[in-house]
């Protein structure tokens, strides 16, 4: 009598190449969606930082007067609404190796302002320089290994 079907020799063989088969599947998705995350986690920095930098832009050409420009701040007077605002841009450190840009009006004892870009790296090139009446603010941001670099000038159209 013939008997048809599979030896267990076989079945072992076909189980371990599945298990090959599939560990090199989840491997490959695996690689892929690190990539994706990665590039997802850049994007979304660069977004944060090219619109805090737009915002900084547009302060910046509508100020009325700059007041003072040091490297890691500047003060400026900009017009709300009929009212006159002094606010200023600067580099704060919440704690050692941690640093924010922030905007704030100058003298309010009660607030530090509000948190335009968090991951600012500290020393290095100046964040704020000045060249005449232009001004160039050179921001880089380091948001969970997510390295990017940006930089935007900004001429006061009322100094």
């Amino acid at each position: 009598m013939k008997r048809t079907g599979f030896t267990l020799i076989e079945l072992v063989i076909v189980m371990a190449l599945l298990m090959i088969l599939t560990g090199a599947l989840i491997f490959v998705f695996l690689a892929c969606f690190r990539s994706w995350n990665a590039s997802a986690g850049r994007a979304r920095t660069r977004t944060d930082l090219a619109q805090s930098l737009e915002l900084i832009g547009n302060d910046l050409r509508s100020a009325t007067s700059i007041d003072a420009t040091t490297a890691t701040s500047v003060q400026y007077w900009i017009n709300y609404n009929g009212t006159a605002v002094h606010l200023r841009l600067y580099r704060y450190s919440p704690s050692a190796g941690l640093y924010w840009l922030l905007k704030g009006t100058v003298g309010d004892p009660d607030s530090r302002g509000a948190v335009l870009v968090t991951g600012v790296q500290a020393g290095g090139a100046d964040i704020f320089t000045q060249t005449g009446s232009l001004y160039t603010i050179d921001l880089t941001i380091n948001n969970d290994g997510q390295v990017v670099h940006m930089r935007t000038k900004a001429r006061a159209r009322n100094p």
